[in-house]
């Protein structure tokens, strides 16, 4: 499944109509497949900020930090667009990342996504999710899809995906699909295998698995350099604990077709989830000059959003994104 063709160019499939412009969404799951395949796209290809979900309709604060002995209100989870012209022929993207899937009103948030997303002219759907599996997580994946529209089944097979037999999507991952169905927007999921006895585990080889797939669909050419070289690192520990749960009575096959996917979260989530594992940097010392010239970059973006690239390049650049990173997604927050 897995040549360097396909891994280095997104691959034409019959007839699939890859004109107008498509909604990629993922939120936290199992194996943290849908947000990182979405948050690897955004890492890895030019996009743009596009807009937030209003996020105080759908969490509630939970808590405070504290800082130096001083509280200040908890960051809710934000849920954001970015955007991407296709640099070919192939369909424009709108990517959505949601930080993390509310206790409550899930459905109400799912269909608020889309009617944002019909707005921006949205004509296909896409979502990511998980297929938990008791199979050697040394082999790779298997990637099944679940579509609304027959239709779409030639072009997923043709792109290595088997469409899944039966069982359910949780979470927003699947929603979404219904929400999508509901506005005649053809929408699909594409799900690879995790291990079941390792959910909590970001696994980039599902990651890649699922991105390749898409890749195909899309026509669009995706680095999965760095998700082979995470997965690499992370092998021998699932090995491990693949061992464990077979000494423990585990089955070593599962069924042809996996199971839906997981509800289970834990935790916060970033817009970005690290896919590695990195030790936190050290404070950046930055002058008043490069201060100020961070401050001008800021206002010249309020006033001209084309601005935004240039600033957070600038951020990137000086490894403070994620110290103005909340100042930075407020720019966005009116807007769609």
């Amino acid at each position: 499944m897995h040549d360097d063709q396909h891994e280095q160019h997104g691959e034409a499939t019959g007839d699939f109509d890859r004109t107008g412009r498509w909604l990629v969404a993922g939120w936290p799951g199992m194996g943290q497949v849908a947000a990182g395949a979405v948050a690897h796209l955004v890492q890895t290809l030019d996009v743009e900020p596009a807009g937030l979900v209003p996020e105080g309709e759908f969490f509630e604060r939970d808590h405070v930090e504290v800082a130096g002995g001083v509280v200040r209100p908890g960051r809710l989870p934000r849920n954001m667009f970015f955007a991407l012209e296709h640099p070919g022929d192939g369909p424009d993207l709108q990517l959505f990342l949601g930080e993390r899937q509310p206790d409550s009103g899930g459905d109400l948030l799912c269909r608020r996504v889309m009617d944002m997303a019909r707005v921006r002219g949205v004509d296909r759907v896409i979502t990511f999710a998980a297929s938990a599996s008791t199979r050697d997580p040394a082999l790779e994946p298997r990637v099944f899809a679940a579509v609304t529209d027959p239709g779409l089944l030639p072009a997923i097979r043709e792109a290595g995906a088997t469409p899944l037999k039966a069982g359910r999507i949780g979470g927003l991952n699947g929603v979404l699909l219904a929400a999508a169905a509901e506005r005649d927007i053809p929408a699909l999921c594409l799900l690879a295998d995790v291990p079941a006895f390792a959910p909590a585990v970001p696994n980039p080889r599902a990651i890649a698995a699922v991105l390749e797939v898409f890749g195909r669909l899309a026509d669009l050419e995706i680095d999965l350099g760095p998700l082979r070289a995470h997965a690499a690192r992370i092998d021998p520990q699932l090995h491990a604990m693949h061992q464990q749960f077979l000494a423990q009575g585990g089955e070593g096959e599962d069924e042809f077709g996996g199971d839906d996917e997981s509800d289970f979260l834990e935790g916060e989530h970033d817009l970005k989830p690290h896919l590695a594992s990195e030790e936190e940097p050290e404070p950046v010392e930055i002058d008043p000059a490069t201060r100020r010239r961070i401050e001008d970059l800021f206002e010249a973006t309020r006033s001209d959003r084309s601005r935004a690239r240039d600033l957070k390049e600038e951020l990137d650049r000086l490894g403070l994104f994620d110290e103005y990173e909340d100042r930075f997604l407020d720019l966005f927050r009116n807007q769609g």
